[in-house]
């Protein structure tokens, strides 16, 4: 019940934080890094964050699930950027 407090309407409470790092994890640092390293000029997408609270249900997941979720997405990240040998940091948009 506590995870699921909001100090305000306008606030996000605990469990709906912890979800959107996920999210943000896996659909905007992991896809626009690799957009970065690997194909610069393509256009990064676009989306609304603030949607995904209701639209994704974030405040209406388990915690225990969603704290396991973030460390599997984590250690995946960290995994990736671990085997990305040698990027070429100096890429020109075309």
């Amino acid at each position: 019940e506590q995870v699921r407090w909001k100090p305000a309407n306008d606030r996000w409470s605990l469990l709906e934080i912890i979800n959107h790092i996920i999210d943000i994890e896996v659909e905007d640092f992991r896809y626009n890094f690799e957009l970065i390293l690997f194909n610069p000029a393509k256009a990064w997408p676009s989306f609304d964050e603030m949607k995904w609270i209701t639209s994704r249900r974030y405040n209406e997941r388990e915690l225990r699930s969603s704290i396991e979720n973030f460390k599997r997405e984590r250690d995946y990240s960290i995994n990736w950027l671990q085997e990305v040998s040698k990027p070429d940091l100096f890429l020109q948009h075309s």
